[in-house]
């Protein structure tokens, strides 16, 4: 007690600051002062039974006595095994809550740290705890803590599942958390804080990927009216983009109809390259080409303009039965990747599927000899290739022509002979064995 008497004045300096001293009384100064002692041996126990006679006494002239029940609660509920208890000790800590809203205002702020506690403690009150969440969201804005904003996320998924919830509230819910963390992600530059943003956005992204409100069905309902009377505004496109392409919904109209309209605001690479995958889904081939075209000019790494010319190479021959243009794009796949192996695998499944080149069996034939060529051509420059080569080198060696109509024609095997038409090659006869 003599200790006591000779720290109450440096202590009541101390929590003076905390709110007016109007309601400061020697009781409740010596209480704080005995409770706080306490707490610092961390003798919690003791340390309760002093708090709880300083916040009677104290009648919320105190901002610190609010700050530690709430400490105090939580220790105890932690560590309360009876059930019927517990409840009256979660309760109280919601009433420290309220209280200390009604003494000191902070309401934005002191909802959202009520709204994860009851969510934490009592699953049974999801829904007010949800509310409590949202509220506090609503107030505080790009303020709002993470902890706030993951709870949210994660406790309307859970009442969606419950058929409490629509998909709409889940994908307003996610959109609103989300655009107040890109918001917080620009405005802090240490690492310890963009760490934390980084899990709160993945923890989040990983809720909303997971329910069953992030379906084509339930995106599309919500945005197909906002995008037809905003079609202009460049962060709505590329907000609908990520929350489709998160949903696994490239191939809706509605992604097609954003990333088309992107592709004339923003033109980039990766958007047209998406558009030509979706139109040769659709059979829209001659889009495809000019999506693929697009994408080839815009595109700035070579690595990646190859890949999109060595695509726009086998649509051609595939879709568009084209040979001699997709060869020349597969040529131009090679001379920006010279050590890509796959580029010479396409020009041979192009010479195998020519049927255009020869007048007789003979000289059709003979095409497949170059198309060996430039499969052996692969596994020289990337040898991982070369079991995959190996296989189609086999199979069409079946079809070589017989010595004997090699004879015919003048030629034995290891001549050099003329591949005419678009082909254009001289490569060396061989024939079946």
């Amino acid at each position: 007690m003599l200790f006591i008497s000779f720290s109450l004045n440096s202590f009541s300096q101390f929590i003076g600051n905390q709110s007016s001293n109007k309601n400061d009384s020697i009781e409740c100064l010596k209480n704080i002062s005995v409770y706080k002692e306490f707490q610092k041996l961390n003798v919690t126990d003791k340390a309760i039974e002093a708090w709880k006679k300083a916040y009677k006494c104290c009648n919320g002239s105190k901002k610190i006595i609010f700050q530690d029940g709430v400490k105090f609660l939580k220790y105890s509920i932690e560590n309360e095994k009876n059930i019927d208890t517990k409840k009256i000790l979660v309760d109280s800590l919601m009433n420290i809550y309220d209280q200390r809203i009604k003494y000191f205002n902070e309401k934005d702020f002191l909802l959202g740290k009520k709204g994860v506690d009851l969510l934490r403690y009592n699953p049974k009150k999801l829904e007010e705890a949800r509310n409590l969440l949202n509220q506090s969201k609503e107030l505080r804005a790009n303020e709002t803590e993470l902890i706030v904003l993951v709870s949210l996320m994660s406790s309307t998924e859970i009442l969606y599942k419950k058929n409490i919830l629509s998909k709409t509230d889940v994908i307003n819910t996610y959109l609103s958390v989300i655009d107040i963390i890109n918001f917080q992600k620009n405005d802090v530059k240490e690492k310890k804080a963009l760490h934390n943003i980084a899990i709160a956005t993945n923890t989040i992204d990983e809720i909303f990927s997971k329910s069953n409100a992030a379906d084509c069905e339930g995106i599309v309902a919500v945005f197909e009216n906002k995008f037809i009377n905003d079609s202009n505004n460049i962060d709505l496109i590329l907000k609908i983009q990520s929350l489709l392409k998160g949903a696994n919904c490239i191939n809706s109209d509605l992604y097609f109809n954003t990333a088309y309209k992107l592709n004339i605001l923003r033109p980039n690479a990766e958007n047209a390259y998406i558009l030509a995958g979706i139109s040769i889904k659709r059979e829209k081939h001659e889009d495809a080409v000019t999506f693929l075209k697009n994408a080839i000019e815009l595109e700035k790494v070579d690595s990646i303009k190859s890949k999109y010319c060595l695509d726009l190479s086998i649509h051609y021959y595939t879709n568009l039965k084209q040979y001699q243009i997709a060869r020349n794009y597969a040529y131009q796949a090679i001379e920006l990747n010279k050590n890509w192996g796959k580029p010479y695998i396409t020009i041979g499944d192009i010479y195998t599927s020519a049927n255009n080149c020869g007048t007789n069996d003979f000289e059709k034939s003979a095409v497949l000899w170059a198309a060996v060529d430039k499969y052996n051509k692969a596994k020289e420059i990337e040898p991982d290739l070369t079991e995959f080569a190996n296989k189609k080198i086999e199979y069409y060696k079946r079809f070589f022509p017989i010595n004997s109509d090699a004879f015919f024609y003048g030629y034995t095997d290891g001549n050099p002979y003329k591949i005419n038409c678009w082909i254009n090659e001289t490569t060396i006869v061989r024939t079946r064995k």
